[in-house]
């Protein structure tokens, strides 16, 4: 048995970075997919108070549960993310599902809802999906955070702490080229197998079959065998790659970078989701149909349920205006 982990444990340590690396990014994934439902959930509850809809409690009900729990999943992402000051989420979180339970559940699980008042111009209902609308993006009259804000605050936990995290040069594959008469360099993880085609340090582009990436550097200059040494003004990156999922960074933690992007086919399930620091102005290098949120470390936009062509040029538009802001 000592002989066989003497054999083993070499390949073991050699694997576990990639395998580390491979979970964050696909635990930053799912933290995603926790925040685009957050977003629907909101504006399903804004819609409705807009609209001549018929409520029932059932449905405000099930609305602030749908919430507490993706929010739950939010915070539980972020802290496997960066575990540091996670006990100051899962306290803030308890606040904000404490107020949700006293403010509106509560009052819907009660058997009557008092009638509306003569002098009140909605329903009880009404009144309730309100409360809840307000407990999620305010405005609250005592400046207390809502839902929103702290779901900000939970993606400038994770970006910062993921702007320090340093990948093992052992797990990456470089690929070194120019752009509209930029110079970049990239160091590359696979998320899945056979995702770079020729096993080597050193890429071409056409080593590397990651469709979102494609899209962002289908106009470059051929790849170059360059010695990156002598380019002071190279722009650096990470990039994430499967075949139809892209994230890609900045390498410096002042400019702050983060770019993900699921480019499948399926518009249900395709996005593209930027975060910037504030030393970047990020509306004006967006194209049209972006939601943007601004947060105390940054701004982040999303795009979600956009055709598959539109899509693509999105991913295109941006490699012109991000890839070459900084080193």
């Amino acid at each position: 048995m000592k002989l066989l982990n003497n054999i083993l444990n070499p390949f073991i340590r050699k694997e576990k970075p990639i395998i580390e690396a491979r979970i964050k990014v696909l635990r930053f994934r799912k933290f995603l997919e926790n925040a685009r439902t957050l977003m629907d959930l909101i504006e399903d509850g804004k819609e409705k108070l807009k609209e001549e809809y018929i409520l029932d409690r059932s449905y405000i009900s099930s609305l602030v549960d749908k919430v507490i729990e993706n929010v739950r999943m939010l915070v539980f992402n972020a802290c496997m993310l960066v575990p540091e000051g996670g006990e100051i989420l899962y306290k803030e979180f308890d606040e904000h599902k404490i107020l949700a339970q006293k403010d509106i559940l509560n009052i819907i699980s009660e058997k009557s809802i008092s009638p509306k008042d003569k002098n009140e111009s909605e329903e009880p209902e009404y009144r309730l999906l309100r409360n809840a609308v307000t407990w999620m993006i305010g405005p609250f009259s005592k400046l207390r955070p809502t839902v929103m804000d702290f779901i900000k605050q939970t993606f400038d936990h994770v970006i910062f702490g993921l702007s320090k995290f340093v990948y093992p040069q052992g797990i990456v594959s470089q690929l070194d080229l120019n752009k509209s008469g930029n110079d970049y360099h990239l160091d590359i993880i696979q998320l899945e197998e056979n995702i770079i085609l020729k096993n080597r340090k050193k890429l071409a582009i056409n080593d590397i079959q990651c469709r979102p990436l494609g899209f962002m550097l289908m106009d470059n200059e051929k790849s170059m065998n360059i010695d990156t040494k002598s380019l002071s003004n190279q722009k650096n990156w990470f990039a994430a790659v499967s075949r139809d999922y892209l994230s890609l960074s900045t390498k410096n933690p002042q400019n702050i970078i983060l770019l993900d992007a699921q480019l499948s086919g399926f518009v249900d399930s395709d996005f593209i989701f930027i975060f910037a620091n504030k030393s970047i102005t990020l509306e004006n290098l967006l194209p049209k149909g972006f939601r943007v949120e601004k947060t105390n470390l940054g701004t982040m936009a999303w795009n979600y349920d956009t055709p598959k062509n539109i899509m693509e040029n999105h991913l295109a538009y941006l490699s012109q205006k991000i890839l070459k802001l900084y080193n």
